[in-house]
């Protein structure tokens, strides 16, 4: 009796051993996001350094806290390292309340520069209205009244309205500048503006030939000119001001 064997089965392949199962390795966290965060963080702290440089050490900060803030939600999904995250985080806010700070400390340097430690003094005339005194920062002094600005004196006058052969009427004011100071000083008809009843402050435009120009004013000098602005029409408190670049305004009453 012949023996019958079962027909050889084909290879198969790709099949795992059956007492061997391949396991999945666990993903790899990346953080990019967390490093661009960390480096925009350490260049914009560079620039924080310097009060002029300060706006960008805190644009730097933002996008940084941007890359932060992408970074985190990669770490919230398993996806990032937590460590750096965080650090980038930190990093990242530093910088920007750096940046802001430094942006403001310039702008305060700006702020004050040139201007003088002694306030507009009145140094001819009334004393000045509304109860302050003549040392006062921002007091309202009287039209007709010599103001002393760090050796410059300046007046105004009372207001008056003119009507120009072209143009809308304006109300005008004779201004005056005598140099008691030992340098050159500039004046200039911009640095002047009219504040109207209604609270409106108007620069001032063109006055005819006898407008105040611009210029500058030797040691011992003194030139005077008109300043006008446009006639609101209205009657009642009127102020005139010079508001002269990195200066405090000088302010004067006057009443139509």
């Amino acid at each position: 009796m012949t023996q019958q064997y079962p027909p050889p089965q084909p290879p198969q392949f790709g099949l795992p051993h059956p007492e061997w199962s391949p396991q999945a390795s666990p993903p790899v966290k990346r953080n990019g996001f967390g490093i661009t965060a960390v480096a925009l963080s350490l260049v914009g702290l560079v620039f924080c350094l310097m009060p002029i440089t300060g706006f960008l050490g805190f644009a730097l900060g933002l996008l940084a806290l941007l890359f932060a803030v992408l970074a985190f939600g990669r770490m919230r999904r398993g996806q990032a390292t937590k460590g750096l995250t965080i650090t980038a985080l930190v990093l990242a806010l530093v910088t920007a309340v750096a940046g802001f700070a430094s942006m403001k400390m310039f702008f305060d340097i700006v702020d004050g520069f040139g201007k003088s430690d002694s306030p507009p003094a009145a140094v001819s005339g009334a004393a000045p209205q509304q109860g302050g005194s003549a040392d006062t920062p921002g007091s309202d002094f009287t039209v007709g009244q010599a103001v002393d600005r760090d050796g410059l004196q300046i007046t105004a006058e009372k207001l008056r309205k003119v009507k120009p052969q072209f143009g809308d009427r304006q109300v005008c004011t004779k201004v005056s500048y005598k140099n008691a100071g030992g340098e050159e000083v500039s004046f200039n008809m911009f640095d002047w503006k009219i504040q109207n009843p209604s609270g409106v402050q108007l620069s001032a435009t063109m006055a005819g030939s006898g407008g105040l120009q611009s210029g500058k004013l030797a040691p011992g000098g003194t030139v005077s000119g008109d300043v006008c602005a446009t006639d609101p029409g209205g009657k009642g408190d009127y102020l005139v001001i010079n508001e002269a670049f990195f200066e405090d305004p000088i302010r004067w009453k006057a009443t139509l």
